[in-house]
């Protein structure tokens, strides 16, 4: 995965993307640039350069059915060739984002293929490290609006090089699906959005939101598959505060609900009759996850692990039917702050439901 502070710097070799101007419309197949492979050397060698992003936009922005916007591959990290013992081999270059939307208040209209550009593979002779896989789409602007019908994905990244001794380099993670870097950005989904499978590192988180986020889903959020085949990345993460996760009918996220440390986020079901079953992660005391059921009630089924806390907003009922493993108090009602119910004790593990008016 590129952050957003890191996705336009890279090492040596061609970056090069389209820019396109506010308002376009994409209708034929476009990749960035791969990266270039590093030079080889004696003790050490450089590292291959970052794939370029396959659209830059400079605002509006659309993509026609069938068509696919790809990120660059990372160039190779190369060979270090020296008798003593093994040289540092060079870096793999990180997979360019498949789109990249820099400027506030621009709109991407999905109905194709985004997919993030492959990390490149770590050179040989010790250290050399994979590249990470690019963001399937990343926005920088505040204020951007995107809609998507088709599929966004996160590229994979690039397995280590190969070592004859220990403390050989290590795969790069791999990119997200859909990186929201710019504040108050809102995601409608309809249609597919995944991280990158992982490929001996993190696989890619399918939604990343940094702040203010705003994600409605009727379509499927995924977080990528781990390289044990059993587990996965989570389908959102939210960092930040302001965060808001709406539900509507036909949504199915695959993976956990990550609250960074710090963070808080909301869940908010549109229609009633529907449900969560995710497991929600609370990374620290501080990070907090509200349920809002002004517009619908609501059950959520939810494994609720971490010291974060729980809060309801909203008129209606909201159940909660799933596993606590917080060993402080569970819940409480914002009009209500001192309000604590259903202490887990010793076990750490509870079912509760509240109701309230």
């Amino acid at each position: 995965m590129v952050s957003p502070e890191t996705a336009l710097q890279g090492k040596a070799g061609p970056r090069r993307f389209i820019v396109v101007p506010w308002g376009a419309g994409i209708i034929t197949d476009i990749a960035g640039d791969d990266g270039t492979a590093g030079n080889d050397g004696l003790n050490f060698a450089s590292g291959g350069g970052g794939g370029g992003a396959g659209v830059f936009t400079a605002g509006d922005l659309s993509i026609n059915s069938g068509v696919t916007v790809a990120g660059g591959a990372g160039g190779h990290g190369v060979t270090a060739s020296s008798s003593v013992g093994n040289g540092g081999g060079g870096g793999g270059g990180g997979g360019g984002s498949g789109i990249i939307s820099a400027f506030a208040a621009a709109t991407v209209n999905n109905i194709g293929a985004i997919v993030g550009g492959n990390g490149g593979v770590g050179g040989s002779g010790g250290f050399g490290a994979g590249g990470g896989g690019g963001d399937g789409l990343l926005v920088f602007g505040s204020g951007t609006i995107i809609t998507n019908f088709g599929t966004i994905t996160g590229g994979i990244g690039g397995g280590p090089g190969t070592s004859s001794v220990s403390g050989g380099g290590s795969a790069g993670a791999s990119g997200a699906g859909v990186n929201l870097g710019g504040f108050n950005s809102l995601l409608q989904n309809a249609g597919t959005v995944a991280g990158g499978p992982g490929n001996g590192a993190a696989a890619g988180v399918g939604v990343i939101g940094r702040g203010d986020s705003l994600i409605f889903n009727s379509g499927t959020i995924v977080g990528g598959m781990n390289s044990d085949g059993l587990s996965r990345a989570a389908a959102v993460r939210f960092e930040s505060s302001g965060n808001v996760l709406g539900l509507l009918s036909g949504s199915n996220l695959v993976g956990d609900i990550v609250i960074a440390p710090g963070a808080a986020a909301t869940v908010a079901p549109q229609h009633t009759g529907l449900t969560l079953g995710n497991a929600i992660s609370l990374q620290d005391g501080i990070s907090t996850i509200s349920f809002d059921t002004l517009a619908a009630d609501f059950v959520d089924s939810s494994i609720i692990s971490g010291a974060g806390g729980v809060v309801k907003t909203g008129r209606g009922t909201l159940g909660l039917a799933g596993s606590n493993t917080d060993r402080r108090g569970c819940c409480r009602h914002r009009d209500r702050p001192g309000f604590q119910s259903y202490q887990s004790g010793d076990v750490g593990v509870f079912l509760f439901r509240l109701v309230w008016p």
